[in-house]
């Protein structure tokens, strides 16, 4: 056992700064700033912190306070030779956001953090900015580029971040074409973005989302782009061809698709086959349906596949649907994985109560106009009864994932298909939708009947919890 004197000894505080500096770092500056009461050890450690994050909520009765707390603690902290990072609160006076800015690129910092609400008024991004070179890391929010553009002077940044930045005034492809280690790109609702054109041997990530001011959008080269994340008009998509080696590929389409345009959906079909990993809604099962009876393993890679379901708006319907899925919609997927022969992992989001599952025929009009005749299939018939022959198996598929499932007639009819042919599965998780208490017993019910291929597969059902990871840009329903 330890002596006394053992027991009391600061361990902690015998640690060499750099450590200490670490620990802090993890705190908002309010929390590290609490800590210099500690013991004398602590007591200026503080101050000599490389990273500074400031956190305060917006409150616009507050801006006179948040200032002057902020200037102390950056009159306090002056003696910093150089600054790894800098996270800045929310503030609407432009003086004193210029002023913050001015301080951390004196000190060489390294990851750089600008927070603005976005009812806060225009706030110009200052010139001095864009000639920090030790800067690798930028998060904007809700402010504007200047006007002219500013010499941009950028080597060092691989990761920016734009969210609800106006470029009216400014050319984005321009401050692109100057930023040479540019690794990760994010552009979050910079609706005065009208086209954007990626030309980069470096970039690896590019995700840009809910642009709705984008008129044109084309990846003209991108030979190191592994994951491509989109969530827009499909419609307005250019050449995506500069992208051999794309890994993962996460897109989603606000507007109804123009199925029509055949040589538009072949292109980025052909960009997205190579991939591991697919989240993609619905809209896309239209052209599987074509493309698996044409071209079998077109996506020899993919082995994650996430689909997420589509607006009953978009197809023509207000009204909600009794049925989440269709047997048009299990006779598109159940094509689609032929398509597939690594496939390991199936996600399926039904979300039955707000949206439709719901995929037409490659003949079908897309949105069915008010008062014209929908065409549809007879689902008293088998979807399914096609790919039942002894041919047609899914040897790599290892988990599939049902979210807020229902024990409707064909979600129970897709998942006693995969369980016939997926002859490797390991599991088969049913996450029934929220406040499904009530149906858990009958559904229960219903899977123990079902027939399973894998002696290894096990079938659960579990309560909603949370959103797939992979799917989270999908789930993002942010506030325009």
């Amino acid at each position: 056992m330890l002596s006394p004197a053992t027991m009391a000894t600061d361990r902690i505080s015998g640690l060499p700064d750099g450590i200490l500096h670490h620990v802090l770092s993890f705190l908002p500056l309010d929390g590290a700033v609490r800590t210099s009461v500690l013991s004398s050890r602590w007591r200026r450690l503080w101050c000599s912190n490389p990273v500074l994050r400031f956190k305060f909520s917006f409150d616009e009765s507050d801006n006179r306070d948040v200032a002057s707390i902020v200037d102390h603690c950056l009159h306090v902290c002056s003696p910093i030779p150089k600054l790894r990072s800098a996270i800045f609160p929310t503030h609407d006076a432009g003086d004193a956001l210029t002023r913050w800015i001015r301080f951390a690129a004196e000190r060489a910092v390294e990851v750089l953090v600008i927070r603005r609400h976005y009812e806060s008024p225009p706030f110009y991004l200052p010139p001095l900015l864009f000639e920090c070179s030790s800067i690798s890391s930028l998060k904007i929010q809700c402010s504007r580029f200047p006007s002219p553009m500013p010499p941009v002077v950028l080597p060092s940044l691989q990761t920016l971040d734009f969210d609800r930045v106006d470029f009216s005034n400014g050319d984005l492809n321009a401050l692109l074409a100057c930023l040479p280690s540019l690794e990760n790109l994010t552009l979050t609702l910079c609706r005065s973005v009208s086209r954007l054109a990626i030309s980069s041997p470096v970039m690896r990530e590019l995700v840009v989302h809910k642009c709705f001011g984008l008129c044109r959008f084309e990846i003209v080269s991108a030979s190191n782009l592994r994951v491509l994340k989109y969530n827009g008009p499909l419609s307005i998509l250019g050449p995506l061809n500069g992208i051999p080696n794309l890994e993962e590929a996460n897109l989603r389409s606000n507007e109804s698709c123009n199925f029509n345009n055949r040589l538009q959906w072949e292109e980025l079909i052909s960009t997205i086959s190579g991939a591991k990993i697919l989240c993609i809604d619905t809209w896309f099962l239209r052209f599987f349906l074509d493309l698996g009876t044409r071209r079998i393993n077109a996506f020899n890679s993919l082995k994650d596949l996430h689909l997420w379901p589509i607006p009953n708006s978009f197809m023509g319907d207000s009204s909600s649907k009794s049925e989440p899925f269709t047997g048009a919609s299990i006779r598109a997927l159940a094509s689609a994985l032929k398509s597939c022969p690594s496939l390991q992992l199936l996600c399926i989001h039904v979300f039955e109560s707000r949206i439709a599952f719901f995929v037409s025929y490659v003949n079908r009009v897309d949105v069915v106009e008010e008062g014209e005749a929908e065409n549809v299939e007879d689902d008293d018939d088998d979807p399914l009864e096609e790919f039942e022959g002894v041919g047609y198996t899914l040897p790599s598929l290892k988990m599939v994932n049902l979210i807020e499932y229902s024990g409707k007639r064909f979600e129970n009819r897709l998942m006693r298909f995969l369980l016939v042919k997926a002859v490797n599965l390991q599991s088969m998780s049913l996450i029934y939708e929220p406040n499904g208490e009530d149906k858990l017993h009958w559904m229960q019910q219903e899977v123990n009947s079902w027939c399973i291929a894998s002696p290894t597969a096990c079938v659960s059902l579990s309560e909603y919890d949370d959103v797939c990871p992979k799917d989270e840009m999908f789930s993002n329903d942010e506030s325009d």
